[in-house]
C-alpha cells in the first residue's frame, strides 16, 4: 500500500514539475509547397518574412518537396558577398523572444553548392555571426540541418538568418531547402520604451525618455561615451516597478564633454537582468582644434566641424574601423571654425574621419546608424 501511495505521488510531482517547465513553441516555420515562399506559421508574438534569394528565380520541386534555385558559387572559400538565402523574425511590439533551436531541411542537385555556412544578424547585417558550417551532401532528398550557435539572451527587434551556398561543381547546379523551423519563448518586454533623446541645453546635456509599461523595472543605467562605442556609466535613475501607464523621465548631464556626446539608456529589472534600449547623442560644440564629425541620416555623406588657427588646403579620409579607405577629400580651411561635408557612402558601422591640413592632424570617430 505504501509503495503504491509513493509511486502515485511521484508521478504527481512529476506532472507538477513537467507542468511548471516552460516549453519552446513554433515561433516561425516555412513548410513550402509551391513557389510561395511566405511563412506558413507564425506566433501571434512575432512577425516572420518570406525566405528571398538574393538573385535568381525560385522553382518548387515536388519530390524532394522543396524549393530551390541556381546561380550558386564554384569556388570552394565562403564569400559573403556571393549569393545567399535570408528569412528573418521580428518581435512584435511590447515582446521579446528568446531562441532554442533553428532547423532546415537542405540538399542539392548532382552540381549543385556542397557547403552551406549560415551567420545571423541583429542589425541587417552590418556585423553578423556564425551559426553553422555544415556540408551540403544529399542529391536524393533532403538533409535536416541545426543551427549550432544562437544567442543566448532575449531578442526584442528583427533577427536575420542567410544561409549561402558554394563550392558547387557548376553555376547551374541547384540548392534544395525546406521545412524551416525557429522555436523559442516569447515574453513581455520588462519596459516598453516610446523616445530617448538627447540634446543641448546651455553648457549640460538634457535626457528624455519615455515608457508605455513597465514590468518589475528597478532603474536605468545612464551611459555616456565620446566614440560611440565605449562606454561608461554616469548616473542611476529609479523606475516605476510595474505599471501599464505611460511614464516621463529626465536627466541632466552637468559635465558633458566637448563635441559629440553619445548616450545609452539601459534598464535593470528586479532580478538584476539587463537590457540595453537605444543610443541617442548631443552636440556640445567645439574648442580650438576639437574635431567633431557625424554621419548624415542619408548615410551618403559626413559631417565634419574642426577649429583652424591658419588657412590652407587640407585633407580628409574616411576608414572603416579595419583600416579600409571609405572616402577621400581635399578641403580648404579657413581660420576658425570650418564645416566640412565629404561624399561617403556608409552602412551601419563605426568609422574615423582624419583631418589633415596646416599644422593640424586630428581624428574622430563617429558612428553610422
Amino acid at each position: 500500500m505504501k509503495k503504491a501511495l509513493l509511486f502515485a505521488l511521484s508521478l504527481f510531482l512529476m506532472e507538477v514539475l513537467s507542468a511548471s517547465v516552460s516549453k519552446a513553441d513554433i515561433l516561425g516555420q516555412w513548410n513550402f509547397t509551391s513557389e510561395t515562399t511566405t511563412a506558413t506559421t507564425s506566433s501571434g508574438d512575432v512577425t516572420n518574412s518570406s525566405l528571398i534569394f538574393s538573385a535568381g528565380n525560385v522553382t518548387y520541386l515536388s519530390s524532394p518537396s522543396s524549393v530551390y534555385a541556381s546561380g550558386w558559387p564554384t569556388s570552394a572559400t565562403f564569400s559573403s558577398s556571393s549569393k545567399y538565402c535570408e528569412f528573418s523574425i521580428t518581435t512584435n511590439s511590447g515582446k521579446q523572444m528568446l531562441l532554442s533551436s533553428v532547423t532546415f531541411d537542405a540538399g542539392r542537385t548532382n552540381a549543385g553548392p556542397t557547403a552551406l555556412k549560415v551567420q545571423y544578424s541583429q542589425n541587417g547585417f552590418s556585423t553578423s555571426s556564425e551559426a553553422g558550417d555544415f556540408s551540403n551532401d544529399n542529391t536524393s532528398s533532403l538533409t535536416t540541418f541545426t543551427l549550432t550557435n544562437l544567442p543566448t539572451t532575449a531578442i526584442s527587434g528583427t533577427i536575420t538568418f542567410r544561409i549561402w551556398g558554394y563550392n558547387a561543381s557548376s553555376s547551374g547546379g541547384n540548392f534544395r531547402i525546406n521545412n524551416i523551423t525557429i522555436n523559442g519563448v516569447t515574453s513581455t518586454l520588462p519596459v516598453t520604451l516610446t523616445s530617448f533623446t538627447a540634446k543641448k541645453q546651455g553648457t549640460t546635456a538634457l535626457l528624455n525618455w519615455q515608457t508605455a509599461s513597465e514590468q518589475d523595472n528597478a532603474y536605468f543605467d545612464i551611459l555616456r561615451s565620446q566614440d560611440g562605442s565605449n562606454f561608461s556609466s554616469i548616473a542611476r535613475v529609479t523606475g516605476k516597478g510595474t505599471t501599464t501607464e505611460y511614464s516621463t523621465y529626465t536627466f541632466t548631464d552637468f559635465n558633458p564633454q566637448n563635441g559629440l556626446n553619445y548616450y545609452r539608456l539601459k534598464q535593470v529589472d528586479q532580478n538584476g537582468n539587463e537590457k540595453i534600449l537605444a543610443d541617442a547623442y548631443a552636440d556640445m560644440g567645439l574648442t580650438d582644434e576639437h574635431l567633431n564629425v557625424y554621419a548624415d541620416a542619408s548615410q551618403q555623406k559626413v559631417n565634419l566641424f574642426v577649429y583652424a588657427h591658419t588657412e590652407g588646403p587640407a585633407t580628409v579620409q574616411i576608414t572603416d574601423i579595419s583600416g579600409h579607405a571609405i572616402a577621400n577629400a581635399s578641403v580648404a580651411l579657413t581660420k576658425g571654425y570650418n564645416t566640412l561635408t565629404v561624399p561617403a557612402l556608409l552602412s551601419k558601422n563605426i568609422y574615423i574621419a582624419t583631418l589633415t591640413g596646416p599644422g593640424l592632424h586630428s581624428s574622430a570617430r563617429f558612428v553610422s546608424r
